[in-house]
């Protein structure tokens, strides 16, 4: 399954893949203002997830921790740059 063509990520592709893995996101309580360091995997799936809403793919707001990650994210002051 190719997730990128030469504009980049296909939201839509890596959307399909998730569904067919049953991918669903664990309850895992994260605070990033609570000391929680910063990854690199947080700000590439920040941009991934910008992106996709970019381009016309909402998240889904069944997935309530994935949301609620990305609003504590687009919080952030670096964000907004």
């Amino acid at each position: 399954m190719k997730f990128y063509n030469s504009v980049g990520p296909n939201p839509r592709m890596v959307r399909m893949f998730m569904a067919e893995k049953g991918f669903d996101v664990p309850k895992v309580d994260v605070d990033l203002r609570g000391g929680e360091k910063l990854t690199l995997a947080d700000i590439f799936l920040f941009a991934f997830v910008d992106f996709m809403k970019a381009v016309g793919q909402q998240l889904d707001p069944a997935n309530k921790n994935l949301t609620a990650w990305f609003e504590r994210m687009k919080a952030r002051p670096s964000a907004a740059a």
